[in-house]
């Protein structure tokens, strides 16, 4: 057999098998704790893309190091689709000698949990901050197994059920898609380093 023949093969099985995707359960690590915000946002989610993959959508906690552990643990997984990262902005912080020092917080006041940090606008910079939630998958994840989650995600996000649990959690859903998501989050991060900056270095 040519190798022309042998390569149009290989091609055909690899188009069947994106075709079918999923087939088997999607894994949706959630780099935080149960009950925190991404874990609230990612359960209903889930359970959506669930019902429209017709694969159960598992959702894996992991903490730790400020969701470092399950950002690694995603960006490690091999890039097919079956490992998803719920991920969400947090609050800023910088580790300094061994510790976590809060830089200032988002609010237009001292947090009584927080008393000795400023909130942004005490601090000069009057900063318009969204919580937002999304989901990422490791680089080099097939465009039709993207384009696949990200219908799912479309649809989650349309689900009524899902916007009247997350509107009750006082998480309204504004749905972004993938290029619209990548431009707001590049924008943010900018905007908060800047921000960051405008404080002050940690000494």
């Amino acid at each position: 057999m040519s190798p022309r023949w042998i390569a149009a093969m290989l091609a055909f099985t690899a188009s069947l098998a994106l075709a079918q995707y999923p087939d088997h359960p999607v894994t949706m690590i959630v780099p935080f704790p149960p009950g925190g915000v991404a874990d609230t946002v990612a359960r209903p989610v889930a359970e959506a893309m669930g019902r429209d993959f017709r694969q159960p959508v598992v959702i894996e906690n992991k903490p730790g190091a400020g969701g470092g552990i399950g950002m690694a643990q995603a960006a490690k997984a091999k890039p097919d689709g079956y490992t998803v990262l719920m991920a969400l902005a947090s609050l800023t912080v910088l580790p300094e000698a061994d510790k976590i020092r809060v830089l200032a917080h988002w609010g237009d006041v001292r947090l009584v949990t927080l008393p000795d940090v400023p909130s942004l606008k005490e601090a000069g910079t009057d900063v318009q901050y969204a919580q937002w939630s999304g989901l990422f998958v490791s680089a080099g994840t097939p465009d039709a197994v993207v384009a696949r989650l990200r219908e799912a995600a479309r649809a989650a996000a349309n689900d009524p059920k899902v916007k009247e649990v997350l509107l009750m959690a006082g998480s309204p859903v504004q749905y972004l898609d993938a290029p619209e998501f990548q431009r707001y989050v590049d924008a943010d991060a900018a905007k908060m380093a800047e921000a960051v900056k405008r404080i002050g270095k940690v000494e």
